[in-house]
């Protein structure tokens, strides 16, 4: 009787949910993650547009925090896992490691992305005579992050060790 292994954790698995991730947050970022309606006039916003809102209105704080979390640190998570996981980018073993240490670490705070933009539908929820409701854009972000935490358990225990 001749029983296939079959491995789920490894660096091709890893890298192909990482770049699934990618696509699904490009998507998550550009398209239309909650609509404001104000008067009966609805208006959809991305996340992108909803940072430069902020940002043009005065909040550049609040647009700075949602920028570095919603756009920059999945950003960099995913070309991290993926220079880590593939040999797109040449890499010695040593900085291999620290790559996929650095994926693992940041898993455990990917769901601050998904405060963060509830953070900045709150911010816009406060608009008097609007009614918010999620677009598409932000189940699929929040499916970009869930890939993204899956990535890292796609991951070989080994791989900080012998890669």
């Amino acid at each position: 009787m001749n029983t296939a292994h079959i491995t789920i954790r490894s660096p091709a698995n890893a890298a192909s949910a990482a770049i699934c991730s990618l696509v699904l947050l490009v998507a998550g970022l550009l398209g239309p993650f909650m609509v404001v309606t104000v008067l009966g006039e609805a208006e959809p916003h991305s996340i992108l547009s909803g940072i430069h809102a902020l940002w043009s209105g005065g909040h550049a704080s609040l647009a700075i925090v949602i920028a570095l979390f919603s756009v920059a640190f999945p950003l960099a998570k995913i070309f991290f896992l993926v220079s880590a996981t593939t040999s797109l980018i040449p890499l010695r073993a040593t900085h291999r490691r620290a790559l996929v240490l650095f994926a693992e670490k940041a898993g455990k705070y990917s769901l601050l992305d998904v405060l963060v933009i509830a953070v900045l539908i709150a911010s816009f929820q406060s608009q008097e005579h609007a009614k918010i409701s999620t677009g598409w854009a932000t189940w699929v972000f929040a499916g970009s992050i869930a890939v993204s935490i899956g990535a890292t358990y796609l991951l070989p225990h080994q791989a900080a060790r012998t890669n």
